[in-house]
């Protein structure tokens, strides 16, 4: 399993509106809801799967993910297009790519009842 802090930061891209804020939540839900290419069924399920886990994670908590749901994460921003070049982009997909493995928190908390 991988965690993935869900944050919201401003862009520092000097064509982006000012005030805009990249927001892990929305751009994973975008890259995941929306495919101009078409996907297979078995696909939607996997992103239906880390779309509903988005929509129940806040920013500033943890999203946990199966280590298939990681992967499919990671595989659809390595092939995303964005349309402002900015660090906190690269930031983003990194924290995705380098998310750290962890215990699921439902066997974590069944643990720490003992």
């Amino acid at each position: 399993m991988k965690q993935i802090k869900l944050i919201e930061t401003p862009i520092t891209n000097s064509q982006a509106p000012e005030g805009f804020k990249l927001n892990y939540r929305t751009e994973f839900l975008r890259i995941l809801e929306i495919v101009p290419e078409g996907a297979t069924v078995s696909q939607m399920g996997a992103a239906i799967k880390i779309v509903d886990k988005l929509n129940n994670t806040q920013i500033g908590h943890a999203l946990f993910l199966e280590d298939a749901e990681h992967a499919y994460l990671k595989a659809k921003l390595d092939a995303a297009r964005f349309i402002f070049v900015a660090p906190e982009i690269v930031a983003m997909v990194e924290a995705v790519a380098n998310a750290e493995g962890c215990e699921a928190p439902h066997l974590a908390q069944g643990a720490s009842a003992d």
